[in-house]
């Protein structure tokens, strides 16, 4: 994997993250600005660089369906799937998934 896909990876995986509310490191007060602007994140149809659909282009990810699979499932939800994990672990298991296969597939071929 190349340093600039490692790089990418891990700030999608650290929105998931801080969607899901899990291991933040910030005031509980804070948590839900957090959550919504990460939220507004995934949400925008922006394609500016770090933007969210730029980072799943650079990840040769569909971001219309990585979108629909993060922002469909409640906090909880994505709080189980990356439950014991650190943010520096492999993204690629945690994007598995939350991905479709066809994702998995693009994912796994950028890799």
């Amino acid at each position: 994997m190349n340093p600039e896909t490692i790089l990418w990876s891990r700030v999608l995986l650290q929105a998931i993250w801080d969607l899901s509310g899990i291991n933040l490191k910030l005031p509980k007060k804070e948590a839900p600005t957090l959550q919504r602007i990460t939220r507004a994140w995934f949400s925008s149809f922006n394609d500016l660089p770090g933007s969210f659909i730029w980072t799943c282009h650079v990840l040769s990810l569909d971001p219309d369906a990585v979108r629909q699979r993060v922002l469909t499932k409640s906090t909880a939800e994505l709080g189980a799937v990356i439950t014991n994990r650190s943010p520096a672990c492999d993204a690629g298991s945690i994007l598995e998934k939350i991905c479709t296969e066809e994702m998995q597939e693009m994912y796994s071929q950028a890799v």
